[in-house]
């Protein structure tokens, strides 16, 4: 079952929505928002923002990437992103945030 694990950096504890109670989170990151101008939608901008993104995390010590992205015909939360495109990207669903918002996660420790 998957819940809420804490995490800690330095005085500071953090929840990870969607994470087994006793699981090493280690650095999780998070992509909470995107804002595509419209004449660029379609166009791959996200995909090559989650990779360059997946990139700049890991490099600074993220061991794993998370989103919060909604099915695509939902009617709120769009800016989070879609579902396919982050499973395209190779992240897994580990939970919900309500009832819209997916939760999902991309292991960066290859």
């Amino acid at each position: 079952m998957h819940g809420v694990a804490r995490a800690r950096r330095g005085s500071q504890e953090h929840e990870r929505l969607g994470a087994e109670a006793n699981e090493e989170v280690g650095e999780v990151w998070s992509l909470v928002c995107f804002f595509i101008r419209r004449e660029f939608r379609g166009q791959g901008v996200t995909e090559q923002l989650i990779e360059a993104a997946a990139d700049y995390a890991k490099r600074n010590g993220a061991t794993a990437l998370e989103a919060y992205p909604v099915d695509p015909g939902s009617p709120s939360y769009r800016f989070m992103g879609y579902v396919p495109t982050f499973e395209a990207a190779g992240f897994e669903e580990i939970g919900r945030a309500g009832t819209r918002r997916h939760v999902v996660r991309r292991s960066l420790r290859k």
